[in-house]
């Protein structure tokens, strides 16, 4: 659904009012206002996906209290339910970690200072160490994708006050991106053929 494109009728401004609604009740079930205008700068929301289907996107918050930490937070809406949808309403569990741990349609996702043979490389580099990676920490990446913010901790303690950060996922055309909070070296991974 192009939204640009739409004229407007009460039919689009309704549908309109209801994606707000969901993004603003998501962003603030997260944090609260304290916090936000406190210690966390909002940087402006990125679109990762948005066609007749899926409209995904990335809110993005630096904290600065002793130093900087990016935190992400995606939420992806099914536009034709108009409603947030989480990582276990459209793939099951079973079959992502089946593919991260046997490397089929699993890429990191490209590293615009490396070449092509190099970004090759360091996805090969990737797999393997998935395929090493205990199926628990695989589990709880996967059950994070799939949990509300609201239940997710904040941290507030000597050395940081900030966000707890989570792992999350947005949806580009039929390809599942997800952003792994507890392996940040290896940037965002790439399945390919799970979504249709």
């Amino acid at each position: 659904m192009d939204f640009a494109s739409l004229e407007t009728t009460d039919e689009n401004l309704e549908t309109t009012d209801e994606i707000n609604d969901i993004l603003f009740d998501s962003a603030t079930k997260w944090m609260n206002y304290c916090f936000v205008s406190s210690v966390a700068e909002r940087e402006q929301p990125v679109i990762r996906c948005h066609n007749d289907r899926y409209l995904s996107i990335e809110l993005t918050y630096r904290t600065h209290a002793n130093k900087v930490f990016e935190i992400c937070n995606f939420i992806t809406i099914d536009l034709k339910r108009k409603k947030r949808i989480f990582l276990k309403d459209i793939v099951d569990k079973k079959t992502i970690i089946k593919k991260m741990r046997e490397g089929t349609d699993v890429y990191l996702k490209e590293f615009a200072v490396l070449d092509k043979k190099e970004n090759e490389r360091a996805t090969l580099r990737f797999r393997e160490s998935l395929k090493k990676t205990p199926i628990t920490e695989l589990e709880k990446m996967v059950d994070e994708c799939s949990m509300d913010e609201s239940m997710f901790p904040s941290v507030s303690n000597a050395k940081r006050t900030g966000l707890e950060n989570k792992s999350g996922f947005y949806i580009q055309g039929n390809i599942l991106v997800i952003d792994d909070a507890r392996m940040r070296q290896h940037g965002r991974i790439i399945i390919k053929n799970v979504i249709s």
